[in-house]
């Protein structure tokens, strides 16, 4: 005869193949039977709507609530900080010279952005802010403009 094991959840005994092994307990065995888990863990999934886990990745990664988002998204005026472009579809930015990786303490973010703003022009750029100054008068007054000008004027 196989041994067995209380289930506090359901309060049953059951063999002890129906329990999990988990050794942090003194037996080996979860406390609660397989099914118990399943089922406990079938209620907490299932309550994991978009919603929540919005709110618990925002949380997690930034620190942020769904409303700190949205009033940011707000003073934004429903924009890219980036580029402008208008979406809904826009990604927390955060100074990951204060915290490396995707994860922020929540003191360094610094506004939304747009995917392309977030993962490809703020990396280009960013710690270059003496190189975005010196295209921008480059762009502002092209070199090239000058002698194309003059030389025009002379002919």
């Amino acid at each position: 005869m196989e041994p067995e094991k209380f289930c506090p959840h359901c309060e049953t005994t059951k063999p002890v193949s129906e329990f999990y092994k988990d050794p942090r307990h003194r037996d080996g065995l979860g406390s609660w039977c397989k099914s118990c888990v399943r089922e406990a863990s079938a209620k907490r999934h299932a309550m994991r709507t978009p919603e929540h886990h919005r709110a618990s990745h925002l949380w997690t990664c930034y620190r942020l609530r769904p409303e700190d988002w949205e009033a940011l998204y707000i003073v934004q005026g429903k924009k890219c900080a980036g580029c402008g472009k208008k979406t809904r579809q826009l990604q927390v930015d955060h100074d990951h010279a204060c915290c490396p990786g995707g994860k922020s303490c929540g003191k360094c973010v610094r506004g939304l952005l747009c995917k392309t703003c977030n993962t490809r022009r703020l990396p280009m750029i960013e710690g270059s802010h003496h190189l975005v100054e010196a295209l921008t008068a480059y762009l502002a007054v092209p070199p090239a403009y000058k002698i194309l000008r003059r030389r025009d004027e002379a002919a």
